[in-house]
């Protein structure tokens, strides 16, 4: 059984707490003028979020005509500024568990937005509806919510703690929750610009 609660308490059994909530955005570049000489790249969570001022990665790759990647540069923090010789790259950006590769063209006239298209989730397991979170130690399992064709779903992430904070692509996704010799299952859903707090129930 899951059960989601909403930050301003639940209300009449099961709610789902948005916070933050912005609108989606379709996919695409988003260009603006830079003051330096340098590429600069930023990251948003969704469209209309400001820019993620740290724990982002960057990293580009300069593309050959066999098909062939290699590494051009990488940088952290929150917005980062390039000194390459104008072409195509293949940019990787990454934020908790967010991922997201596009190919750009790198040039100092210009700054690259990646838009995330992204959302925050929690993570908690209590042992009985009406009681407390659980504090102990879970690990947790982020996986693909579809099969693939041996009817096997994937792990993309995996965190340990009692109340995890992720972020991640909009999408579903299968949860698992490992802790005293169980495991906890539920589908659940991210959603672009909110935060959804999940809580497992236990149930004997």
């Amino acid at each position: 059984m899951l059960r989601l609660r909403s930050l301003a308490g639940a209300c009449a059994g099961v709610v789902v707490a948005l916070t933050a909530s912005l609108a989606v955005a379709a996919d695409g570049m988003q260009t603006a003028a830079v003051p330096s000489g340098g590429f600069a790249v930023r990251a948003i969570i969704n469209a209309g979020a400001k820019e993620i001022p740290q724990g982002v990665s960057f990293s580009l790759h300069r593309l050959n005509g066999r098909g062939e990647a290699q590494l051009a540069a990488h940088a952290s923090g929150g917005t980062a500024e390039f000194d390459l010789p104008e072409g195509q790259y293949l940019l990787t950006t990454v934020y908790g568990a967010a991922l997201k590769q596009e190919l750009v063209n790198a040039n100092a006239s210009v700054s690259h937005t990646v838009n995330l298209n992204a959302g925050e989730i929690t993570l908690a397991v209590i042992p009985g509806v009406g009681r407390p979170a659980l504090k102990e130690e879970i690990d947790w399992q982020i996986q693909t919510f579809g099969r693939d064709s041996e009817g096997n779903r994937h792990v993309l992430h995996r965190v340990s703690g009692a109340n995890p904070h992720l972020v991640l692509p909009a999408g579903w996704y299968f949860v698992a929750a490992d802790f005293d010799g169980r495991r906890l299952t539920h589908t659940i859903e991210v959603g672009a610009g909110t935060r959804f707090d999940y809580t497992l129930v236990q149930q004997d």
